[in-house]
């Protein structure tokens, strides 16, 4: 994975070690949160040999819920273009009418995406499309202190 800090680290897990550093945690908090189960996910970040396309796959399992629908985001790649040009603004675009394509052909009830990449998707979102997600799981970046300060119906309105 190379993450946000450049040259990609490559390492091997066992099942075990895989499973223990990034499924068990997350079902934890799940069920802490009462984070919801069997539902359609849409993920929407690095997919490929990224570890966190796994993840993704691996805590959808675990909640009983089938692989998500899956769009390929690389963030490395936008860090590279510079903010605000035509390149980063149609790459963000093309993302985003892929996670819209699939919101509006699937029942889509948990988003795991970027917080970024969340706040501009909650802008394309119907009304019907932000009522089907129960659950939404931030992962890849921090949340900046914006992202917190808005209100849940400026962002998406998270859970209901």
């Amino acid at each position: 994975t190379g993450g946000a800090t450049g040259v990609p680290k490559r390492t091997a897990y066992h099942t075990d070690d895989f499973t223990a550093a990034f499924v068990e945690p997350f079902v934890a908090a799940a069920t802490l949160m009462d984070f919801p189960r069997k539902k359609h996910w849409l993920f929407i970040g690095p997919t490929g040999p990224h570890i966190i396309g796994k993840a993704a796959r691996a805590c959808a399992h675990a909640l009983g819920s089938l692989d998500p629908f899956s769009v390929d985001f690389d963030p490395r790649w936008v860090r590279k273009l510079p903010e605000g040009s035509m390149g980063r603004t149609r790459y963000l675009e093309h993302v985003l009418d892929q996670a819209m394509q699939v919101l509006d052909t699937q029942h889509i009830g948990v988003l795991f995406s970027t917080p970024p990449v969340l706040e501009a998707l909650a802008e394309r979102l119907s009304t019907e499309q932000r009522n089907q997600i129960v659950g939404i799981h931030l992962g890849g970046m921090a949340a900046s202190p914006a992202f917190w300060e808005r209100s849940p119906s400026e962002i998406v309105l998270f859970l209901r």
